[in-house]
Protein backbone atom coordinates (compact mmCIF):
# COMPACT_ATOMS: atom_id res chain seq x y z
CA UNK A 1 0.00 0.00 0.00
CA UNK A 2 2.74 2.42 -0.88
CA UNK A 3 0.59 4.10 -3.52
CA UNK A 4 -0.34 6.97 -1.20
CA UNK A 5 1.83 9.81 -0.03
CA UNK A 6 2.19 9.79 3.78
CA UNK A 7 0.14 13.00 4.23
CA UNK A 8 -2.84 11.54 2.35
CA UNK A 9 -2.97 8.12 4.01
CA UNK A 10 -4.98 9.17 7.05
CA UNK A 11 -7.73 10.44 4.75
CA UNK A 12 -7.74 7.36 2.52
CA UNK A 13 -9.73 4.19 2.30
CA UNK A 14 -8.23 1.20 0.54
CA UNK A 15 -10.79 -0.56 -1.66
CA UNK A 16 -9.59 -4.03 -2.55
CA UNK A 17 -11.36 -5.64 -5.48
CA UNK A 18 -10.67 -9.32 -5.93
CA UNK A 19 -13.34 -9.65 -8.63
CA UNK A 20 -15.29 -12.12 -6.54
CA UNK A 21 -18.99 -12.12 -7.09
CA UNK A 22 -21.24 -13.65 -4.49
CA UNK A 23 -24.87 -14.19 -3.76
CA UNK A 24 -26.47 -13.55 -0.42
CA UNK A 25 -28.63 -16.59 -1.10
CA UNK A 26 -25.55 -18.82 -0.84
CA UNK A 27 -25.28 -20.96 2.24
CA UNK A 28 -22.72 -19.74 4.80
CA UNK A 29 -21.26 -21.25 7.93
CA UNK A 30 -18.52 -20.12 10.33
CA UNK A 31 -15.92 -20.69 7.59
CA UNK A 32 -17.69 -18.62 4.94
CA UNK A 33 -19.61 -19.50 1.78
CA UNK A 34 -19.96 -23.19 1.03
CA UNK A 35 -20.38 -23.41 -2.76
CA UNK A 36 -17.59 -22.80 -5.23
CA UNK A 37 -15.38 -20.75 -2.92
CA UNK A 38 -11.79 -21.42 -1.95
CA UNK A 39 -11.84 -20.62 1.73
CA UNK A 40 -8.26 -19.59 2.43
CA UNK A 41 -7.63 -17.61 -0.75
CA UNK A 42 -10.74 -15.43 -0.87
CA UNK A 43 -10.25 -13.03 2.04
CA UNK A 44 -7.21 -10.88 1.70
CA UNK A 45 -5.59 -10.40 5.11
CA UNK A 46 -3.95 -12.40 7.90
CA UNK A 47 -2.54 -11.45 11.28
CA UNK A 48 0.80 -10.95 9.52
CA UNK A 49 -0.71 -7.82 7.91
CA UNK A 50 -1.36 -5.91 11.15
CA UNK A 51 1.98 -4.08 10.99
CA UNK A 52 1.41 -3.03 7.38
CA UNK A 53 -2.13 -1.86 8.09
CA UNK A 54 -0.90 0.17 11.06
CA UNK A 55 2.06 1.64 9.15
CA UNK A 56 -0.05 2.85 6.21
CA UNK A 57 -2.32 4.84 8.53
CA UNK A 58 -5.28 4.36 6.21
CA UNK A 59 -8.66 5.23 7.71
CA UNK A 60 -10.66 2.33 6.27
CA UNK A 61 -10.42 -0.79 4.18
CA UNK A 62 -13.20 -2.37 2.12
CA UNK A 63 -13.16 -5.59 0.11
CA UNK A 64 -15.48 -7.35 -2.29
CA UNK A 65 -14.86 -10.63 -0.48
CA UNK A 66 -17.19 -12.16 2.08
CA UNK A 67 -14.64 -11.56 4.82
CA UNK A 68 -11.73 -9.29 5.58
CA UNK A 69 -9.49 -12.04 6.88
CA UNK A 70 -8.77 -15.69 6.23
CA UNK A 71 -11.05 -18.44 7.42
CA UNK A 72 -10.86 -20.78 9.17
CA UNK A 73 -9.38 -18.45 11.76
CA UNK A 74 -5.62 -18.52 12.17
CA UNK A 75 -5.87 -19.33 15.88
CA UNK A 76 -8.12 -21.89 17.54
CA UNK A 77 -8.85 -19.67 20.52
CA UNK A 78 -9.74 -16.43 18.69
CA UNK A 79 -12.63 -15.63 16.37
CA UNK A 80 -11.58 -13.18 13.65
CA UNK A 81 -8.36 -12.12 15.38
CA UNK A 82 -7.47 -9.49 12.78
CA UNK A 83 -10.78 -7.74 13.51
CA UNK A 84 -9.93 -7.88 17.23
CA UNK A 85 -6.65 -6.06 16.62
CA UNK A 86 -7.49 -3.75 13.71
CA UNK A 87 -10.70 -2.19 14.97
CA UNK A 88 -9.91 -1.26 18.59
CA UNK A 89 -6.11 -0.91 18.45
CA UNK A 90 -5.52 0.55 14.99
CA UNK A 91 -8.89 2.30 14.69
CA UNK A 92 -9.47 0.83 11.25
CA UNK A 93 -12.96 0.82 9.77
CA UNK A 94 -13.57 -2.50 8.00
CA UNK A 95 -16.15 -3.13 5.26
CA UNK A 96 -16.85 -6.42 3.53
CA UNK A 97 -18.92 -7.72 0.62
CA UNK A 98 -18.90 -4.44 -1.32
CA UNK A 99 -19.79 -4.51 -5.01
CA UNK A 100 -16.75 -2.75 -6.49
CA UNK A 101 -17.16 -3.82 -10.13
CA UNK A 102 -18.85 -0.67 -11.49
CA UNK A 103 -16.41 1.60 -9.68
CA UNK A 104 -13.44 -0.39 -11.00
CA UNK A 105 -14.75 -0.14 -14.57
CA UNK A 106 -15.33 3.60 -14.24
CA UNK A 107 -11.86 4.24 -12.81
CA UNK A 108 -10.24 2.13 -15.52
CA UNK A 109 -12.17 3.92 -18.27
CA UNK A 110 -10.96 7.42 -17.38
CA UNK A 111 -7.76 6.61 -15.48
CA UNK A 112 -8.93 8.53 -12.41
CA UNK A 113 -8.71 6.50 -9.21
CA UNK A 114 -9.45 9.25 -6.70
CA UNK A 115 -12.98 10.00 -5.56
CA UNK A 116 -14.99 11.11 -2.58
CA UNK A 117 -16.34 8.12 -0.66
CA UNK A 118 -19.06 8.04 1.94
CA UNK A 119 -20.47 4.97 3.63
CA UNK A 120 -23.17 6.03 6.05
CA UNK A 121 -24.34 3.38 8.53
CA UNK A 122 -27.91 2.76 9.58
CA UNK A 123 -28.84 4.95 12.56
CA UNK A 124 -29.18 2.24 15.20
CA UNK A 125 -28.91 3.45 18.79
CA UNK A 126 -26.28 1.53 20.76
CA UNK A 127 -25.03 -0.45 17.77
CA UNK A 128 -21.36 -1.18 17.16
CA UNK A 129 -21.76 -2.30 13.55
CA UNK A 130 -24.23 -1.77 10.75
CA UNK A 131 -24.73 -2.26 7.04
CA UNK A 132 -23.63 0.83 5.14
CA UNK A 133 -24.69 2.58 1.97
CA UNK A 134 -21.39 3.25 0.15
CA UNK A 135 -21.37 5.99 -2.49
CA UNK A 136 -18.34 7.06 -4.56
CA UNK A 137 -18.47 10.48 -6.26
CA UNK A 138 -15.88 11.42 -8.88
Amino acid sequence: MNFLTPGKRREAAALIRRGVSFSLSQSFDANGPQKGWRRRTNPVHTMLDTGTLHHTEIAAIATDTWGFEVRPNEFDDAFQPLHQVSIPHIGLFIAEMWDLDALALDCASDGVYEFWLTAAPLPITGAVGSPVNPIAVK
